[in-house]
């Protein structure tokens, strides 16, 4: 039996999702599990949900870190390489506690991506983090956009480095297109590809406080945008289509999930203050406060006839697919995004360009006139399970540490 510690400080978003999931598989195979996270309690609650009789071989500890900002990638910022630092140091020093001296982890972070740091490589890694480990990498496209491998110095100062080292034993992307070009920046070590999986449990939207919505949009065509709402979701798109069919008794929007108001300028919201003003109580409602519980987010999903998913400058995979397919929702997704890939190779929905908004309000006038209580043609949404399900995960772990 194995000591493995599963490590994401993070509070908001998919994190805890990832964590839980992680934990449980990693118990599932027989392993001891030290879960370091910012809600313990509600690990130990999963985990005596799904697999009672594994409660036993579970510790969860109280582990926190509020800045979730990708501070690993800034160019030439020390304060963010210190903060980089005194993350690893913190896992370090937990792990040469008293309580867990001797116990020669092997350690698992489901969220590399704020680890890291151009200044931190694998020499002085090693030095501040004497444990073997892996990871799963969700953004590996933001490493390349500061990396000129061309050059030796931008080589040098690479925060991928850190794969390079002898304690990783393995790093995980969801991706498969990234795999090639990763390996081959960090040295030909093994890039496991990950599926996306996503909670997808849902109940009854009258068993929800969100129950209000079913006499809104019944009889009308909703799309919904969920999940954290940045500028990148394509937000503004949805919205001027929402203005512009503000008037159009058959359409309802949703627009659901924290508002990340960092993310866009003070003109942007500006204009999202006018065009929710005008709407709001007319063909649109907003929910910009992050969602409880991932049950709830899908049964709103559950509800809607059409799942927005159009961003913008996001070529990564995202779990809102899986949702999706799980319940049995179509999307409309970016054609020029990994995800508008998946949607048409898996005919989960349909495509257009990123950012145009005749195109969206012109494709969403079709389906709504083309409306059925049918997925559309060529949906192979199970397949598209398949590929993405936890059984596949508890798969490819076998393999990671």
């Amino acid at each position: 039996m194995k000591n493995i510690v599963v490590v994401d400080p993070f509070p908001t978003g998919h994190h805890l999702t990832y964590l839980c999931t992680f934990t449980l598989c990693f118990l599932r195979q027989g392993n001891r599990v030290l879960a370091l996270c910012p809600q313990p309690d509600l690990v130990r609650e999963y985990v005596r949900q799904q697999a009672p009789e594994l409660e036993g071989q579970l510790e969860a500890v109280l582990f926190a870190d509020g800045n979730t900002s990708y501070d690993g990638v800034a160019v030439g910022n020390v304060r963010a390489f210190v903060r980089v630092l005194k993350r690893w140091l913190k896992i370090t020093r937990l792990l040469l506690s008293k309580p867990y001296r001797g116990l020669k982890p092997k350690v698992f972070l489901p969220w590399i991506d704020s680890y890291l740091n151009k200044f931190l490589g694998p020499v002085l890694h090693r030095i501040i983090f004497p444990f073997d480990w892996s990871c799963l990498y969700f953004q590996p496209k933001i490493g390349r956009f500061i990396v000129q491998p061309q050059k030796l110095h931008h080589r040098f100062f690479d925060r991928e480095r850190i794969f390079r080292s002898r304690r990783c034993k393995s790093v995980g992307v969801l991706v498969e297109d990234e795999i090639p070009e990763l390996s081959r920046r960090i040295g030909g070590k093994e890039v496991l590809l990950y599926p996306d999986f996503a909670h997808v449990e849902h109940v009854d939207l009258v068993a929800t406080k969100f129950a209000f919505l079913r006499d809104q949009i019944a009889g009308k065509f909703s799309v919904g945008l969920f999940g954290s709402l940045a500028s990148r979701k394509g937000i503004h798109t949805l919205l001027d289509v929402a203005f512009s069919l503000r008037d159009d008794p058959r359409f309802f929007f949703l627009f659901t999930g924290e508002m990340i108001e960092s993310t866009f300028s003070a003109d942007e919201l500006k204009r999202l203050a006018f065009i929710r003003q005008k709407c709001e109580g007319k063909n649109a409602y907003f929910f910009t406060e992050r969602i409880e519980t991932e049950e709830e987010l899908n049964t709103i999903m559950k509800s809607v006839n059409l799942i927005f998913a159009v961003y913008e400058r996001f070529p990564f995979s995202s779990n809102m697919l899986t949702k999706a397919a799980n319940l049995a929702v179509p999307v409309i997704a970016s054609e020029t995004s990994y995800i508008g890939r998946l949607t048409k190779e898996f005919g989960l929905g349909t495509v257009i360009p990123p950012g145009d908004r005749l195109a969206l309000e012109e494709e969403l006038l079709r389906l709504q006139g083309e409306r059925k209580d049918t997925l559309p043609e060529g949906w192979d949404g199970e397949s598209f399970i398949n590929r993405n399900s936890v059984k596949r995960l508890e798969v490819v772990l076998e393999n990671a540490l």
